[in-house]
């Protein structure tokens, strides 16, 4: 919306009284603001010792006003943030705010975006960039800087730039500017946050930011969005995503990769990602949905093997398959503090669930296992029913939507009846008998019961059918009953 002179001058008026009484953080964005009031506003600058946060941003302020405020911040040096993005002060203004940060050394985060700023102005601020020591966000997304002022940029990473988030998307740089750019960061680890978004690239681009990610383990996150990237590029950037240990975001929308590539650089960042975790000692690996593809998935498994602190791993949805089951029951051996493990809807097979049976038999306390949906059969349920049979941890068991029948049903009722730990079953979608199920949710309950009984805790009631326990079912929760007085009602019918 357009507003009047008068209007927007009494609004600048409005702002320096705020500066006045103390206010810390004062913004005028999309308020136009000429020289007569911004002579005012920069008076209230330089006397106000509370101001640490001033946007001058989309108000169309031009050189001429800019160096009454340029004044006012030689003065105040007690300013953080000072946003001016979406301006017209060009060269000139660019030239002002160099002076600015080289002799007001407190400014950390700086907006010059879209300020029509070309190699020219860019060029005199890269000059000073070393010497702000403060200064730790530069934005200067939209200005026509082309690959000269990237080569500018680059040359002051080289000379100690300590800039740790760098803005220059929608800049008119191509790969040779890039090129240019990522130079000066291969000796400065300090930039964190780098985005190149809508920049001309392309795929020959691509290869600068590999040698960079190879030779520079500080970046967390790099934004490269419609840069005209093809699969060439993509799987130049997905090499060298798998061997950079902090990467965290890379942004690529808006580019000509294929899914299969972006999917296996998702993979890789996820993976780092739990990889990261672990080395901090992480005690929960979440990583619900999303097939991680059979490399990520060795990765993982390799990072788990380095440790041995987790408690819960999730990996429902991930794309397991048998050996990769087997691989990762192999990383998870040495973790003997293993007490909640989930790997619903991965097709692990038969084989995958003797891997994760064997992880049971070397006595990883698993007290809760989760295979619902795995595609077991019958010898992958008798694997895991054997297991049980000789694991006093295990306490809760999901088998829902296999495709074991009565032959795995039996198998897992003869063990849950020779050991009662386990008191939590679930199963449904099978292709077990209903009264086979119904004996082996029988006997869960069963044994439910008698750990409350043996806790001390009352049981107000027990409703369980005979037929479905057995007389040896129906024994031991007799025996259990005869030694406490907890239970307030008995139907065994």
């Amino acid at each position: 919306c357009k507003m009047g002179n008068s209007a927007a001058a009494a609004k600048v008026d409005k702002a320096a009284q705020d500066i006045k009484r103390g206010q810390q953080t004062v913004s005028l964005r999309g308020t136009p603001v000429r020289t007569a009031p911004m002579e005012r506003l920069a008076n209230a600058v330089e006397s106000a010792p509370a101001l640490r946060h001033l946007s001058i941003s989309n108000a169309r302020v031009k050189p001429s006003a800019a160096k009454h405020l340029g004044k006012a911040l030689l003065v105040n040096r007690r300013i953080r943030l000072l946003d001016l993005g979406g301006n017209r002060l060009g060269n000139p203004g660019a030239l002002l705010v160099a002076r600015v940060i080289t002799e007001q050394s407190f400014i950390s985060e700086l907006n010059l975006s879209q300020n029509g700023i070309t190699r020219v102005g860019i060029r005199r601020l890269a000059e000073v960039l070393p010497k702000a020591k403060h200064l730790r966000k530069l934005s200067l997304s939209g200005n026509p800087i082309g690959n000269d002022g990237a080569a500018a940029l680059g040359n002051a990473f080289s000379r100690g730039c300590t800039l740790e988030e760098l803005d220059i998307s929608m800049c008119n740089i191509d790969a040779r500017g890039l090129a240019f750019a990522v130079e000066g960061l291969y000796s400065n680890h300090r930039l964190r946050c780098f985005y190149l978004g809508k920049n001309k690239i392309h795929s020959d681009g691509v290869f600068a930011i590999r040698t960079l990610l190879s030779r520079n383990t500080s970046l967390r996150i790099l934004a490269m969005e419609s840069c005209d990237i093809g699969d060439r590029g993509g799987r130049a950037l997905a090499d060298a995503v798998r061997t950079h240990p902090s990467l965290e975001v890379l942004q690529l929308a808006g580019n000509r990769c294929s899914r299969s590539i972006v999917s296996e650089i998702e993979s890789s960042l996820r993976v780092q990602a739990v990889a990261r975790l672990l080395d901090r000692g992480n005690q929960q690996l979440l990583c619900v949905g999303g097939s991680l593809g059979d490399l990520g998935l060795r990765r993982l498994a390799s990072a788990i093997g380095n440790h041995s602190h987790l408690r819960t791993v999730d990996l429902s949805s991930t794309g397991l398959g048998a050996g990769l089951t087997i691989t990762m029951c192999t990383a998870l051996v040495s973790h003997h503090s293993l007490e909640v493990l989930i790997l619903d809807d991965n097709r692990i097979g038969d084989a995958g669930a003797n891997a994760v049976a064997g992880l049971l038999n070397a006595g990883v306390p698993v007290a809760k296992l989760f295979l619902s949906g795995c595609d077991i059969g019958d010898k992958g349920v008798a694997a895991v029913a054997s297991a049980i049979r000789d694991s006093p941890y295990l306490t809760s068991l999901d088998l829902a939507d296999n495709t074991m029948t009565d032959i795995g049903g039996n198998a897992l009722l003869r063990s849950m009846q020779g050991n009662a730990s386990v008191r939590e079953l679930t199963l449904s979608n099978d292709y077990m008998s209903d009264s086979v199920e119904a004996a082996c949710s029988a006997t869960a309950y069963r044994n439910y019961v008698i750990w409350k009984i043996k806790k001390g805790e009352t049981v107000e009631e027990i409703l369980m059918p005979q037929s479905s326990l057995g007389s040896d079912g129906t024994q031991r929760i007799l025996n259990t009953l005869s030694t406490s007085s907890v239970c307030t009602r008995l139907s065994l019918a």
